[in-house]
Protein backbone atom coordinates (compact mmCIF):
# COMPACT_ATOMS: atom_id res chain seq x y z
CA UNK A 1 0.00 0.00 0.00
CA UNK A 2 1.24 3.73 -0.74
CA UNK A 3 -0.02 6.74 0.49
CA UNK A 4 -1.33 8.79 -2.82
CA UNK A 5 -1.50 12.08 -0.83
CA UNK A 6 0.14 14.73 -2.53
CA UNK A 7 1.72 12.97 -5.65
CA UNK A 8 0.73 11.04 -8.38
CA UNK A 9 1.19 6.89 -7.72
CA UNK A 10 0.64 4.73 -11.02
CA UNK A 11 -1.21 2.33 -10.73
CA UNK A 12 -0.39 -1.75 -12.43
CA UNK A 13 -3.05 -0.83 -14.60
CA UNK A 14 -1.05 1.43 -16.54
CA UNK A 15 -3.59 4.24 -15.06
CA UNK A 16 -2.20 7.12 -12.47
CA UNK A 17 -4.37 8.45 -9.43
CA UNK A 18 -3.69 11.76 -7.65
CA UNK A 19 -4.88 12.40 -4.17
CA UNK A 20 -5.71 15.32 -1.70
CA UNK A 21 -7.64 15.86 1.42
CA UNK A 22 -7.09 19.28 1.73
CA UNK A 23 -10.65 21.19 1.37
CA UNK A 24 -11.51 24.97 1.23
CA UNK A 25 -12.65 26.64 3.98
CA UNK A 26 -15.31 24.99 6.71
CA UNK A 27 -17.44 25.54 9.34
CA UNK A 28 -15.23 23.92 11.04
CA UNK A 29 -11.85 24.86 10.57
CA UNK A 30 -10.10 21.84 10.45
CA UNK A 31 -6.03 21.63 10.04
CA UNK A 32 -6.16 20.90 6.28
CA UNK A 33 -8.37 23.82 5.16
CA UNK A 34 -6.87 26.31 3.17
CA UNK A 35 -8.35 28.99 0.24
CA UNK A 36 -9.16 27.79 -3.23
CA UNK A 37 -6.38 29.76 -4.69
CA UNK A 38 -3.96 27.44 -2.43
CA UNK A 39 -5.68 24.48 -2.90
CA UNK A 40 -5.57 25.38 -7.01
CA UNK A 41 -1.66 25.49 -6.70
CA UNK A 42 -1.46 22.31 -4.73
CA UNK A 43 -3.47 19.99 -6.95
CA UNK A 44 -1.49 21.62 -10.27
CA UNK A 45 1.34 20.92 -8.64
CA UNK A 46 0.20 16.97 -8.14
CA UNK A 47 -1.39 17.05 -11.76
CA UNK A 48 2.75 17.91 -12.88
CA UNK A 49 3.74 14.75 -11.55
CA UNK A 50 1.85 12.20 -13.94
CA UNK A 51 2.99 11.80 -17.38
CA UNK A 52 -0.20 11.37 -18.61
CA UNK A 53 -4.04 13.01 -17.83
CA UNK A 54 -5.92 10.80 -20.04
CA UNK A 55 -5.04 7.57 -17.76
CA UNK A 56 -5.55 9.43 -14.46
CA UNK A 57 -8.20 9.05 -11.60
CA UNK A 58 -8.38 11.91 -9.72
CA UNK A 59 -9.50 11.78 -5.74
CA UNK A 60 -9.95 14.97 -4.61
CA UNK A 61 -11.65 16.64 -1.47
CA UNK A 62 -12.70 20.28 -1.76
CA UNK A 63 -16.41 21.39 -2.63
CA UNK A 64 -17.30 23.80 -5.28
CA UNK A 65 -18.14 27.29 -3.43
CA UNK A 66 -19.51 29.22 -6.64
Amino acid sequence: MKLAEGHGIELESGHWIISSGWSNPTPWHTHREEPEDKIEKRIRKIIDSVPSLERCIFNLHPRHTN
